[in-house]
């Protein structure tokens, strides 16, 4: 990864961040960036030799001005940068994730670079064709293939998080399915069904008081979006895989009990986001299921 940030002008200030495959195409990726008119989110281009898959462009007002008071208050990179560096992280720790080739950030104005407003962004990865939404995937599923789903979401998830790892924006839209291939005994290999993407708003976090309340949110999100999905047999099988998994980790539940109340506490947080964020659903119904404790707790062995 090469990381390369100037400052083109006294108001245009560039940072770049590029896989090796793109490193020789640097300037055109800043081009590119430079010349979007509007958003753009997966469209499919060709720089060079290679395929890529795009997101990005102009920020808005309102977006300028919340990811520049995230840069002076907390010391956030772009989502663009953010996004990058999630990925490199997943993948580098065998989760799937899309590779990341480049990321540019254009900002204008004077000063430091993080008092700078942002103009511009791009996010360029790997296409990861044949995925499906995880929504999608799940609506064509036999009862078996939505078993393996959940055991292998909640699998996953939970060796995200006990590797100190956040996804933040954990909707059903930002986890796609696309089956593994064929091993050579037909058997499927947990952990390479399901692609993590749009992971910016989160990533590696250290393990500090209160990291319970920060992991609760990303089971709570998407809880709150697929919960009504599941039935009680699918919603346990997904509960125990992620618990499981915490603990292969060395980073066990204190209390399952608790655990279950604190996401429930999440994902009701969600739900009262949701009721005022209606545009959200995109015509789906508004979730009411809600998240039963009772019939939960792990099975002795």
């Amino acid at each position: 990864m090469n990381s390369n940030e100037r400052q083109t002008s006294e108001r245009l200030d560039v940072s770049v961040l590029t896989s090796a495959r793109l490193r020789d195409f640097e300037e055109e990726v800043l081009s590119l960036c430079l010349s979007l008119d509007g958003r753009i989110s997966g469209e499919r281009r060709r720089i060079g030799p290679f395929s890529v898959f795009l997101k990005g462009g102009p920020f808005s007002t309102k977006g300028a001005r919340r990811h520049q008071l995230r840069g002076i208050l907390l010391g956030a990179s772009s989502p663009a940068l953010a996004e990058f560096r999630a990925a490199a992280w997943l993948r580098e720790r065998l989760f799937q994730a899309p590779e990341p080739l480049a990321a540019v950030t254009v900002r204008r104005g004077i000063g430091p670079r993080r008092w700078k407003r942002p103009h511009a962004q791009l996010f360029i990865s790997s296409e990861i064709s044949g995925a499906t939404p995880f929504d999608r995937a799940w609506e064509e599923a036999s009862s078996v293939r939505r078993l393996h789903l959940c055991q292998e979401l909640g699998g996953e998830l939970g060796r995200m998080h006990a590797l100190h790892f956040l996804h933040a924006d954990l909707y059903p839209r930002n986890v796609l399915v696309k089956p593994a291939a064929p091993t050579e005994d037909a058997r499927r290999v947990p952990g390479r069904d399901l692609w993590f993407i749009d992971s910016w708003a989160g990533g590696a976090t250290a393990w500090r008081n209160g990291s319970l309340r920060r992991l609760k949110t990303d089971l709570g999100t998407w809880l709150a979006d697929f919960e009504p999905g599941l039935s009680e047999r699918f919603l346990k099988e997904f509960l125990h895989a992620y618990a499981d998994a915490r603990s292969d980790n060395g980073r066990p539940l204190s209390s399952w009990m608790r655990w279950l109340r604190s996401i429930e506490e999440a994902r009701r947080a969600e739900l009262r986001k949701l009721e005022r964020q209606r545009y959200r659903l995109r015509g789906r119904p508004f979730p009411q299921a809600g998240m039963a404790a009772s019939g939960l707790a792990p099975t002795s062995s």
